[in-house]
């Protein structure tokens, strides 16, 4: 109460001080005492008259006095003069006031203290001050204090329950908007009711406050008071509400209300600058152009934009008189006149609105210029009728034109890519019904809750593939394009996916102005890539693996160091054709597809929420093993390796042999992975060979070396790599998970994808029995053979073989069961071996399948002697592809029960073994080596090394 007192005095005595309407002027200092008095010169009179009406034209003149500070704390801060200083810039940029500053008064403010008589004491040669005085109405002046009391701050906002169901929609939908990556962010005020009031609850610290009067210049009336207070941390933001406090209770007599309606577009921003008088002041310039009124409140004053909502809004808090409209509405061209164009002059008391551009007054004006001019009046409420004033907001869109450049096949942005889908939310302009800018300079305290005008719900427009969609029509709400081809889209921030088949889908911003006309937007799309299992028939450093893309035409090269399949992670999806710088193997090709996940355009998933939007990606329903090719490094050998004389050794004779046919033949002949019987009685027959052999003190020396071990001793050591462990009972290895497929189908491209690398395939009679009851797997069998590689197999059977080896053979009768072994030289020498004095027998009792009559181009290697029987066959040339070697036998009957075996039996077999062997490396030259040319139609095994 002391510090109103004091404020009332000060008020008080400078209301005496500029005092009545007409004041007295004393030329010169007052005369002595005691002396005649000097006669007295006439000054001239001082007008104050001001009319009796504050308006936009003539706005009320403000000049703010020192604030004292009425308590220590406050001295010694010095917080009069902050208060002051941040009271006179608000006063300046945001109200309707138009201010004074106080050191233009110059000697004037010294007359507060010399009051005679009630009447100002101005000195006559001082016309710039005494000017300076008539142009104010109102002076402010005030008291800061401050309390050293640590205060926390706790304004959080109270809002009915209309407000807080209005808002609670919008503040949840931004921070969805905030927390999701790949959505929009909200194009206004990201902040919500809760956030804000916690920012103000964080503020602590000392509290200020401070008290302010406007006292009238005429008659020292005390005109407005008002008081806020707060932490000294929310100083500025104080003053701003102090400011807002004194302007309305002072002009609140002299407001008028203007309605605006418009039906079409809805949510129109209306901003209002006042129209200057012809001959305005400095000080009034530029004029403050406004667009939301701020409500006074208990915590926190609340900033309300002028918009309509959606199609009408009533403005209100300004004052009466002329002002030049200007209209915008985000995502539309705006609608107005510069304001410098108009101003206001004074004819005969009667103000009138002039266009500077033609000097022509208001009514002499366009109508479509004069619709942007309008009279605020405080008597009634003006109705501008946006709809008979024809205005009509223009659509702001434009187009995009996006090219790519595709890794691996384009060295330039050149091409638009197969798919764009346009996707568009809450930062599309239409969308965007903003928030008034935060109306406090400091925004740390937020004492100014901001409102955001609530937006209608358009919902979703959503255009498949093959639509249309209409610029025209669309006012709002989500836009998904799946198949954007270049319309014009609404201004805006969109996301955008681009897709290419075999290559990674992109999605990125994008922005649409105004205007653009298929701009041009450049993105790099990345090719997709997948894993390769890579296998190869044995290692063969230094050589390589080479992979060369048919679309890409990308190189891959791989350091053949690894005996196991191996898994190639990131290659680029392509189809790639495999082959090797191996000599001899150079013109060895396999092709492999690696697919691509992205087999067809994305789409919009339609069930994804409000500015969210989704993709769903067509993809593979079950994407099965990783694509796999093998790469060809040796001669390679498969099949019943039993039924040879000596199982070859892979590393002395550079061969690969892949157990995993004979597997899959028991699969698909058999139905098991182990053929009924084999496994007893080749470890039956193992165990007695050993035995055999650590006894015999003879060994039976190799005719030719290269392809076997010497048959005298067999190493003890491990089987070499890709040999498989035949149910060794020494081993301590646990068995490994069958990784075969029971799928028939499977089975047979699995069989003949092994045979690919295969260039010799060994049969017995049992498997070529039963391939003629499996034509499937006997059709892969001589599609083999056709294709260049190698068949040995044993026939002891009646049937007709010729859907296993490609040519006319049928065995009709078999002889009665012997065990001679008497063969006789047929077209092809030095295969079987000498006869001895004794007659040569086998091990056991068999019969022996006849074939009487051999057509071509079947040749005969040996014979049955005395009976001139074919009994060893062979078929090969270079036109009928590959080569096929039968001996019409049981091997079974070759070896005894025990093991024994007949010398000129062994030798035959490893004399016709090694020319099979032959025939089979030179079909894998003639296939796989370039530089490999063969001067006969009929291939010399003998010329291959």
């Amino acid at each position: 109460m002391r510090v109103l007192a004091s404020l009332f005095c000060t008020a008080l005595g400078f209301g005496l001080l500029v005092g009545p309407a007409v004041a007295e002027v004393t030329l010169g200092p007052p005369p002595a005492a005691g002396s005649e008095t000097a006669p007295a010169r006439t000054a001239p009179e001082t007008s104050f008259e001001v009319s009796d009406r504050y308006t936009a034209q003539r706005r009320p003149r403000v000049t703010v006095l020192d604030f004292d500070d009425t308590n220590q704390q406050a001295i010694s801060a010095k917080y009069g003069s902050s208060v002051e200083a941040m009271l006179v810039t608000f006063l300046k940029r945001k109200s309707q006031f138009v201010v004074v500053e106080r050191q233009k008064l110059g000697a004037v403010m010294l007359e507060k203290e010399r009051i005679q008589r009630g009447r100002v004491k101005v000195q006559a040669d001082d016309p710039e001050s005494r000017a300076l005085l008539e142009k104010i109405d109102v002076f402010v002046l005030g008291s800061v204090t401050l309390l050293d009391i640590p205060t926390q701050q706790n304004t959080a906002p109270k809002m009915d329950d209309k407000t807080a169901a209005a808002s609670t929609p919008d503040d949840e939908e931004e921070n969805d908007a905030e927390s999701a990556p790949t959505t929009y962010v909200d194009g206004g005020d990201s902040e919500t009711s809760k956030s804000r009031a916690k920012k103000r609850e964080a503020i602590s610290g000392p509290r200020i406050e401070i008290d302010a009067l406007l006292i009238s210049r005429f008659d020292g009336r005390i005109i407005s008071a008002a008081q806020r207070s707060g932490p000294v941390a929310c100083l500025r933001s104080i003053v701003e509400r102090l400011g807002i406090a004194l302007e309305q209770e002072f002009l609140r007599p002299y407001y008028g209300k203007l309605t605006v309606t418009l039906k079409d577009p809805e949510n129109v921003r209306v901003y209002l600058t006042p129209i200057l008088m012809q001959k305005a002041l400095d000080e009034e310039k530029p004029p403050v152009e406004r667009s939301s009124t701020v409500t006074i409140a208990g915590d926190y004053d609340i900033v309300n934009p002028w918009t309509t909502d959606p199609t009408t809004y009533t403005i209100e808090n300004v004052l009466s008189g002329w002002y030049s409209m200007r209209l915008e509405r985000p995502g539309y061209k705006g609608m107005g006149i510069e304001n410098a164009r108009w101003e206001v002059r004074d004819s005969l008391g009667e103000e009138t609105v002039y266009d500077r551009l033609t000097d022509h007054s208001l009514e002499q004006a366009k109508a479509e210029d004069r619709r942007f001019v309008v009279r605020v009046d405080p008597l009634k409420t003006e109705v501008i009728d946006g709809d008979k004033l024809k205005f009509a907001f223009i659509k702001e869109g434009g187009s995009i034109a996006p090219v790519v450049k595709r890794q691996y096949l384009d060295s330039d942005f050149a091409r638009a890519p197969r798919r764009v889908i346009l996707m568009g939310g809450n930062q599309i302009k239409l969308n965007q019904i903003e928030r008034p800018d935060e109306y406090a300079d400091d925004e740390k305290c937020d004492l100014f809750d901001e409102r955001k005008p609530l937006l209608s719900n358009y919902g979703r427009t959503y255009v498949a593939a093959g639509q249309s969609f209409d610029f025209d029509s669309f006012t709002g709400g989500e836009l998904i394009i799946d198949d954007y081809k270049g319309e014009s889209v609404p201004v805006g921030n969109y996301r955008m996916a681009l897709w290419e088949p075999s290559y990674l889908t992109i999605q990125a911003p994008v922005t649409v102005h105004a205007g653009d006309q298929n701009k041009s937007v450049k993105a790099s799309l990345t090719r997709e890539t997948s894993d390769l299992k890579l296998a190869a028939t044995g290692p063969r450093p230094p050589s390589l693996a080479l992979l060369e893309g048919r679309d890409t035409h990308h190189r891959i090269e791989i350091l053949l160091d690894f005996s196991q399949p191996k898994e190639i992670p990131g290659i680029p999806v392509d189809a790639y054709t495999t082959s090797t710088d191996i000599a001899g193997l150079t013109g060895w090709r396999r092709t492999v597809d690696i697919p691509a996940a992205n087999v067809a355009p994305p789409i919009y998933d339609t069930d994804s929420k409000k500015n969210k939007p989704q993709l769903v990606f067509a993809s593979r329903t079950a994407p099965g093993p990783a694509p796999s090719v093998g790469v060809k490094t040796h001669f390679g050998l498969a099949g019943r390796l039993g039924v040879l004389s000596r199982r070859p050794d892979p590393l002395a004779v550079d061969l690969f042999i892949d157990p995993d046919v004979e597997t899959i033949l028991n699969l698909l002949l058999y139905g098991l992975t182990v053929r009924p019987g084999e496994a007893e009685r080749e470890n039956f027959s193992d165990a007695l060979a050993e035995i055999g052999r650590q006894l015999s003190a003879t060994s039976v020396s190799a005719q030719k070396s290269g392809f076997f071990f010497q048959r005298s001793v067999i190493p003890q050591t491990p089987n070499p790599p890709g040999i498989a462990d035949r149910g060794n009972p020494n081993t301590t290895q646990p068995p490994s998970p069958d990784p075969f497929p029971r799928d028939p189908n499977h089975l047979r491209r699995l069989l003949a994808q092994k045979l690919e690398v295969i260039d010799l395939l060994v049969l017995d009679p049992v498997d070529m029995v039963q391939l003629r009851r499996s034509p499937e797997v006997a059709g892969i069998i001589a599609r083999y053979v056709a294709s260049g590689g190698s068949l040995f197999a044993f026939i002891a059977s009646t049937g007709d073989y010729q859907g296993i080896v490609g040519g006319s053979l049928a065995i009709q009768s078999v002889s009665k069961p012997t065990k001679r072994f008497e063969l006789a030289s047929g077209e092809v020498s030095d295969i079987v071996a000498p006869a001895s004095k004794k007659k040569s027998k086998v091990k056991a009792r068999r019969p022996l399948p006849q074939l009487p009559d051999l057509a071509e181009p079947w040749r005969v290697i040996a014979y049955t002697k005395g009976g001139k029987g074919p009994r060893i066959i062979e078929r090969g040339t270079r036109g009928q592809g590959g080569y096929v070697a039968l001996w019409l036998d049981d091997p079974e009957a070759f070896r005894g029960r025990w093991g024994g075996t007949r010398s000129e039996v062994e030798q035959t077999r490893g004399n016709l073994e090694e020319h099979v062997f032959k025939w089979a490396r030179s079909l894998m030259r003639s296939r796989f080596d370039p530089t490999f040319a063969q001067q006969s139609v009929c291939i010399d095994p003998s010329t291959v090394q």
